[in-house]
C-alpha cells in the first residue's frame, strides 16, 4: 500500500508526499526496533530475576548443606574425643559404647555442594544476568575456590580404615544399621541436625565380637594415634567450612536473603 503511494506520489512528482511516505516509512521501522528492543529487555529482565533467585535458592540449600557439615563434624570430633578419653583412662566406656563411639570417629558427612544454577550460567556465558556485582563476585569466589586449599579431607581417615580393618563385617553392618545418621535425611531440615550422629544406640547379638574390638581399642597404640588424628582433623575442617560459611552469608545478605 505505502509501495503504491509513493510510486504515484513520484509520477505525479508530489515531492511533500514522496517525503512524507519515506518519514512514515523510517518511523514505523525505528519503532519496530523499539518495540521489539523493549521486548527483548523485559525478556532479559525477567530471565535474570529468574536465574538470580533460583541460584539464591540454591545458596539457601548450600546454607543447609554446611550447617549439617559443621554439625556433623562437630559430633564426630566429640565422638572420637570420647573414645580417646576412655582408652587413656580419663572417662569411663562401656566395651560396647567404646565401640559405638570409635565407630563413629570414622564416619563423614558427603552432601554435594547445588552448583546446578551456577553451572548453566557458567555454561551459557550468562552470568552477566546477575544484575548485582557484589553478588556475582561472592557467588564467583563460593563456587570457583578449590576446597583442598581450606579443607582437611576426612573422607578415607586413618581410622576409617584401622578401625574396618580389626571389625568384623557382620558387626560393622549392625553399626551401619543402628549408629549411623539417618540416610534419608533431607535438605532443609534444620531440626534433623541436632545431635545428627551423636543419639543413643545400642548393639544387640555380638557381646563377644565387641569385647574383643574393645580390647584392641583400648591396648592398640595405633588407635590411640589415629583417633587423635579425627579429633583435630575434624575441628580444623570445621574452620575450613567456616570459610565458605562466611562468603555464602555474604552472598545471601547481598541477594535480599534473611541470614539467621
Amino acid at each position: 500500500m505505502i509501495l503504491a503511494r509513493l510510486s504515484h506520489a513520484i509520477r505525479t512528482q508530489n515531492w511533500f508526499a514522496v517525503v512524507l511516505e519515506f518519514v512514515i516509512v523510517i518511523a514505523g521501522v525505528v519503532i519496530g526496533f523499539q518495540v521489539t528492543g523493549w521486548a527483548d529487555e523485559r525478556a532479559r529482565l525477567a530471565r535474570s530475576d529468574q536465574m538470580t533467585q533460583r541460584l539464591l535458592d540454591d545458596l539457601e540449600d548450600e546454607r543447609w548443606r554446611l550447617t549439617a557439615s559443621i554439625r556433623y563434624l562437630e559430633d564426630v570430633g566429640a565422638e572420637a574425643g570420647l573414645a580417646l578419653d576412655a582408652i587413656e583412662e580419663r572417662a569411663a566406656l562401656s566395651d560396647e559404647q567404646l565401640v559405638i563411639r570409635t565407630f563413629r570417629g570414622t564416619q563423614f558427612f558427603g552432601a554435594t555442594a547445588n552448583r546446578t544454577t551456577y553451572d548453566e550460567l557458567l555454561n551459557r556465558a550468562e552470568l552477566d544476568l546477575i544484575a548485582n556485582d557484589g553478588l556475582r563476585a561472592r557467588v564467583a569466589e563460593l563456587y570457583t575456590t578449590d576446597p583442598r586449599l581450606v579443607l582437611v579431607d576426612i573422607e578415607e581417615s586413618e581410622l576409617r580404615r584401622y578401625f574396618r580393618r580389626h571389625t568384623p563385617p557382620s558387626l560393622h553392618a549392625a553399626l551401619a544399621r543402628a549408629c549411623q545418621e539417618d540416610v534419608a535425611i533431607e535438605t532443609g531440615d534444620y531440626a534433623s541436625l541436632e545431635n545428627i550422629l551423636a543419639f543413643p544406640c545400642s548393639i544387640e547379638g555380638h557381646d563377644a565380637e565387641i569385647a574383643e574390638l574393645a580390647a584392641r581399642i583400648r591396648n592398640d597404640e595405633t588407635f590411640r594415634e589415629v583417633l587423635r588424628l579425627v579429633v583435630i582433623d575434624a575441628d580444623q575442617t570445621i574452620a575450613g567450612v567456616e570459610y565458605y560459611w562466611d562468603s555464602l552469608h555474604s552472598a545471601l545478605a547481598l541477594g535480599g536473603r534473611s541470614v539467621p
